[in-house]
């Protein structure tokens, strides 16, 4: 009897913190690839984790441009449903890119990358469509991932739409 207890009081609260966790949602496994592009800029979903009042995502942006593109850090926006979120960084395979170069992301013609972020909303939304959105696209003119200088726009308003 008494090891019956110990059973029961170890096996409850394993399955309590299991079935609180939440798992990223595979896009890929679930059929459910989403991507946007333009003739600049394809942008694919990865995996998603909705988390309520804020959601990881996983996305691949590539510059199909035969130019050397830029985007603005500020250009990128995330949204649940109607509302609008925001992060507080973004990190790719290898860095933060919050301390590498905070205002923009330079791509080489044909280069793709891979970025996780946070999306951060003020309250928790029952909505299952989830958007990632880059604003404005422009040529790198400088040539200098150090240094970019803003030139033409290229694309602007490149939404990825997924839906739960």
């Amino acid at each position: 009897m008494k090891s019956s207890k110990l059973i029961v009081t170890l096996v409850i609260p394993v399955l309590l913190i299991a079935s609180c966790a939440t798992k990223n949602t595979n896009l890929a496994s679930k059929g459910m690839i989403k991507s946007s592009s333009s003739d600049t800029l394809k942008i694919e979903g990865n995996w998603i984790k909705d988390k309520g009042k804020k959601f990881d995502l996983s996305v691949s942006i590539t510059n199909i441009a035969n130019k050397e593109i830029l985007i603005k850090r500020v250009d990128m926006i995330c949204k649940k449903g109607d509302h609008l979120g925001y992060y507080d960084r973004i990190r790719n395979e290898h860095t933060n890119i919050q301390s590498n170069n905070p205002q923009y992301l330079v791509f080489e013609p044909g280069e793709m990358k891979r970025f996780h972020f946070t999306c951060y909303l003020d309250v928790k939304y029952k909505d299952k469509d989830f958007y990632f959105i880059v604003k404005k696209v422009f040529e790198n003119n400088s040539k200098d991932i150090d240094t970019p200088a803003k030139g033409s726009l290229l694309a602007k308003d490149i939404e990825m739409h997924i839906k739960l």
